[in-house]
C-alpha cells in the first residue's frame, strides 16, 4: 500500500519549509559582549511561534487536512450507499471531483 508515503511527503515537505523560512525572520547577529540564552535559530522558532498568524495558519491546515483526509475516507462508502456502485468501481469515480 502506497498510503503511508503521503503522510511521509507531508511531513518531508514540512522539513524542507522550516528551513527556507527561518532564516527570514532572525534578529541581527549579537555583539561579542552580548551572551545569548538561546541559539538564534531556536530564537527565531519561539518568536515565530508567538504569533497570532502562525497559530491561525496551523488551525486552518489541521481543519482542512482533517476535512480532507474525512472526505477521502468516507467517499466510498457514500458512493456505495447512495449510489448502489460496487467497491470495484469506485477508484474511478472517487478521483472525479478533484479533476472536475
Amino acid at each position: 500500500r502506497r498510503r503511508p508515503a503521503a503522510f511521509y511527503g507531508f511531513a518531508a515537505a514540512a522539513l524542507v519549509w522550516i528551513p527556507a523560512w527561518l532564516p527570514l525572520d532572525l534578529p541581527p547577529p549579537n555583539k561579542p559582549s552580548e551572551s545569548p540564552s538561546l541559539p538564534q535559530s531556536t530564537s527565531a522558532i519561539w518568536r515565530l511561534a508567538r504569533r497570532k498568524e502562525v497559530w491561525a495558519i496551523m488551525a486552518a491546515q489541521y481543519g482542512q487536512s482533517v476535512g480532507l483526509y474525512g472526505l477521502l475516507s468516507w467517499l466510498p462508502t457514500y458512493y456505495d450507499d447512495v449510489y448502489d456502485i460496487p467497491l470495484s468501481n469506485l477508484p474511478a469515480l472517487t478521483v472525479a471531483p478533484y479533476i472536475l
